[in-house]
């Protein structure tokens, strides 16, 4: 046998090239299309070839937006879209679904020679298509009303409301037409029929639907939070009930978890106490002159869903229902203020606008200040004598009373009922009024137990000006 030709060596070699670049192109074809669109790929008629999957997302949205169903009924014509026949389109899953082909190389290499239809995935609400369809009916004639259940304020008692006959039209007809417009994505139109119907639901069955309803909203329900007890009136508890429809059926009302946590968590707000931030006055440089504010923790329900479990098994049992709010501390942050430029060794380094008072126990006055700025004063005063000096230092109001009695204890030499106009800076240390002293200023003046006492109008006038966390500023 002699050697191949040169021509055959030549036509072999030709041939391994081909299948080597046609080996090469489909494996460039396959990595192009691992997640895209195939080509001749559509879902519910959308087209994705080469679409990533946001891209089909997009586009499957796009074209649902446009999708319409023209219902005519009794010669009056309705634009529906999806929305209105209850479809919700899910473009994220049916993207999701359109590209799971694209794990099989197979199918990819072989998607050119075929077409590849993907169902839209979407779901269908046929109580809101059951709005519609009354809605569409109205074209022919008032709706048929179902016997139901409703919710009566003024008596805060659930009431049965009788229905009554009316046109309708086929909804079987009307979901086929929801259905045919969710699949296809594409416009279409039909013509409905209204006819005369009775309710399904008899009165009585929302009658005694009712009855069932109010026994379980009849027990008492109430909260503490330690200090005052919160009820759940009847109009609170209308909204903790769930009465549903089923297969053109009323069901068995249930307790409503979601309706009765929105109480709970309502009331267990409105008791919390919000942390408030601690204030430091600062120089330039960032260092802490003094505390402006001391701040204050906060207190927090912590126990809200056991409580809604506790609510929700009393009513279910018939039985009434006393619970206690728990609580969990809280606390604020630290802020800072620039304490005002050329001040920063003055007695109380003030930011701007910020109250403080001035006590200056050497020459007995009290002066108010806003920044840097006398809004009160200097107004005469008596402070602490011997054995009751009035504490030296920078202090915060945290307490007032209108009228409060002092002393009038065992471990207290004096008593005096209805002292006004005080506030508290510093442990049983107050600014009040003194409606006993004559005279106040030096020469009078160490003549209290270590309060400042001031005359009765400068101490309403202070209480109405100070605040919770008011600077007192004590010194010689």
């Amino acid at each position: 046998m002699g050697r191949p030709s040169k021509k055959t060596l030549w036509i072999a070699g030709a041939a391994t090239a081909l299948v080597l670049v046609a080996g090469a192109g489909a494996a460039a074809y396959a990595a192009h299309y691992a997640s895209i669109g195939l080509p001749r790929a559509s879902v519910a008629g959308v087209p994705i070839s080469g679409l990533t999957h946001d891209q089909i997302a997009e586009a499957i949205d796009a074209r649902a937006s446009q999708t319409v169903l023209t219902a005519t009924v009794s010669g009056k014509t309705t634009e529906l879209q999806l929305a209105d026949l209850g479809v919700t389109v899910d473009a994220q899953a049916s993207a999701d679904q359109a590209l799971a082909a694209n794990a099989s190389i197979m199918a990819r290499l072989t998607a050119p020679f075929h077409t590849t239809q993907t169902p839209l995935v979407y779901s269908l609400d046929e109580d809101a298509l059951a709005r519609t369809g009354s809605d569409l009916s109205l074209a022919a004639g008032p709706a048929a009303v179902e016997s139901g259940v409703s919710p009566d304020a003024d008596q805060g008692a659930f009431v049965a409301v009788r229905g009554h006959a009316g046109k309708s039209i086929d909804t079987a007809a009307l979901k086929e037409a929801a259905t045919s417009l969710a699949e296809t994505l594409a416009p279409s139109s039909a013509e409905f029929t209204a006819s005369d119907v009775e309710p399904t639901i008899a009165y009585a069955d929302a009658a005694s639907a009712a009855e069932t309803a109010n026994r379980l909203i009849s027990p008492e329900v109430s909260v503490t939070d330690g200090i005052d007890t919160y009820t759940a009136e009847a109009v609170d508890k209308l909204k903790w009930v769930a009465i549903t429809t089923h297969n053109g059926a009323l069901q068995t009302p249930t307790i409503d978890r979601a309706g009765v946590s929105a109480w709970v968590e309502a009331t267990a707000e409105s008791t919390n106490v919000k942390a408030k931030d601690a204030i430091d006055n600062v120089d330039p440089q960032g260092n802490v002159l003094v505390r402006s504010f001391p701040g204050s923790d906060g207190l927090e329900v912590d126990n809200a869903d056991e409580v809604v479990s506790g609510i929700v098994s009393a009513l279910e049992s018939s039985s009434n229902y006393e619970g206690d709010f728990d609580y969990k501390k809280t606390t604020g942050s630290t802020r800072t203020m620039p304490a005002m430029p050329g001040y920063e060794s003055y007695a109380y380094p003030a930011h701007e606008g910020e109250k403080w008072v001035d006590i200056n126990l050497a020459n007995s006055t009290l002066t108010a200040y806003e920044g840097q700025t006398v809004v009160r004063g200097p107004v005469d005063i008596n402070h602490g004598g011997v054995g009751h000096e009035t504490i030296v230092g920078t202090f915060h109001v945290y307490q007032k009373h209108v009228a409060q009695d002092m002393g009038c204890t065992p471990e207290w030499p004096y008593c005096a009922r209805g002292v006004p106009w005080v506030s508290y800076f510093e442990g049983s240390y107050a600014m009040h009024g003194a409606p006993w002293v004559a005279r106040f200023g030096i020469g009078s003046d160490a003549s209290s137990h270590g309060c400042i006492n001031m005359p009765v109008e400068e101490a309403q006038w202070m209480y109405d000006w100070d605040e919770i966390g008011t600077a007192v500023v004590t010194h010689y």
